[in-house]
């Protein structure tokens, strides 16, 4: 697998080891991934100015209504990428797309 992604035809973006490790792993093809890259709505700050990047329910909606294939919008549903900050691909994760965090309570 390449070290590189290429979004379009002038894009693309670095993959580290780790992450096309993950992507094996995980069964995330590289289709799904420029699909999130390219349509990502959701934009969340991390730990040490990484950030997770994925594409949400109603972005998903609006791809499967503008013709693009539903099997490849719910593959990139279900999954989220963790960038760097030279926007670099960190990891890959699969994710529930209904599921919502419960704020914590007292630091736990």
């Amino acid at each position: 697998m390449s070290p590189f992604l290429k979004i379009d035809n002038d894009r693309q973006i670095t993959m580290t080891a780790h992450s096309r490790s993950r992507c094996r792993q995980r069964a995330v093809r590289r289709d799904a991934l420029r699909l999130i890259y390219r349509y990502a709505d959701l934009d969340q700050p991390q730990w040490d100015g990484r950030r997770r990047v994925a594409v949400s329910i109603e972005t998903a909606q609006d791809l499967i209504a503008e013709g693009i294939n539903g099997d490849l919008v719910r593959r990139a549903l279900t999954t989220a990428l963790i960038m760097d900050g030279q926007d670099r691909l960190i990891t890959v994760l699969r994710v529930d797309p209904g599921a919502r965090r419960r704020p914590r309570r007292n630091g736990r």
